[in-house]
């Protein structure tokens, strides 16, 4: 018998269990979302990870892997032609792209900072090659269809507006930012 309920000796009546009173339940206070009473409920999306290598992450490392063993093997070449003045530019810039390429791979594939900077270093040293290399190829009368100083300047100015957008993508990617940080 409850407390609040009357005793009396003759009543027979059942028991009533005490009535108790449930804590009202508390929302999980989540700060990207906080919402107001009476609000209509929000359903969030989980939406996945951005750490770790992959997507275009991991279409970066692959190419940079694959140029930089293609650097490896196009600086052999070129010592064995030594004739021609885009071999000689070969020669020289193989050996820079072939190390920032793979010290690239080897840096982001253990998460490290480094591999940002190095990345950034072969799209810039490609870059100043390409660049070299036109105008070499143009002085020497052996660019073929950048025989003309048009075709040459829109070469040059096309290679260095394309590398800066693939730089762009190591300075602003969100997947760069959360994966590379040791």
């Amino acid at each position: 018998m409850s407390q609040d309920q009357p005793h009396h000796q003759g009543d027979h009546a059942p028991a009533q269990p005490p009535v108790v009173e449930q804590p009202p339940m508390q929302q999980p206070v989540n700060p990207y979302f906080a919402q107001s009473q009476g609000a209509p409920v929000q359903y969030i999306v989980a939406s996945q990870s951005l750490k770790g290598i992959g997507g275009w992450l991991l279409f970066w490392v692959i190419i940079l892997g694959l140029a930089g063993v293609g650097y490896i093997t196009l600086f052999f070449a070129a010592l064995t032609n030594l004739d021609s003045p885009s071999a000689i530019v070969m020669a020289i810039f193989a050996p820079f792209l072939a190390i920032t390429a793979l010290g690239a791979v080897v840096s982001i594939s253990m998460q490290k900072k480094l591999g940002k900077l190095a990345a950034m270093a072969y799209i810039g040293v490609a870059v100043l090659y390409s660049v070299i290399n036109a105008i070499v190829s143009f002085a020497a009368g052996t660019g073929g269809s950048s025989s003309n100083i048009a075709t040459l300047m829109g070469s040059i100015v096309g290679t260095i507006v394309f590398g800066g957008l693939m730089i762009l993508y190591f300075i602003q990617s969100r997947r760069v930012k959360e994966t590379l940080v040791n």
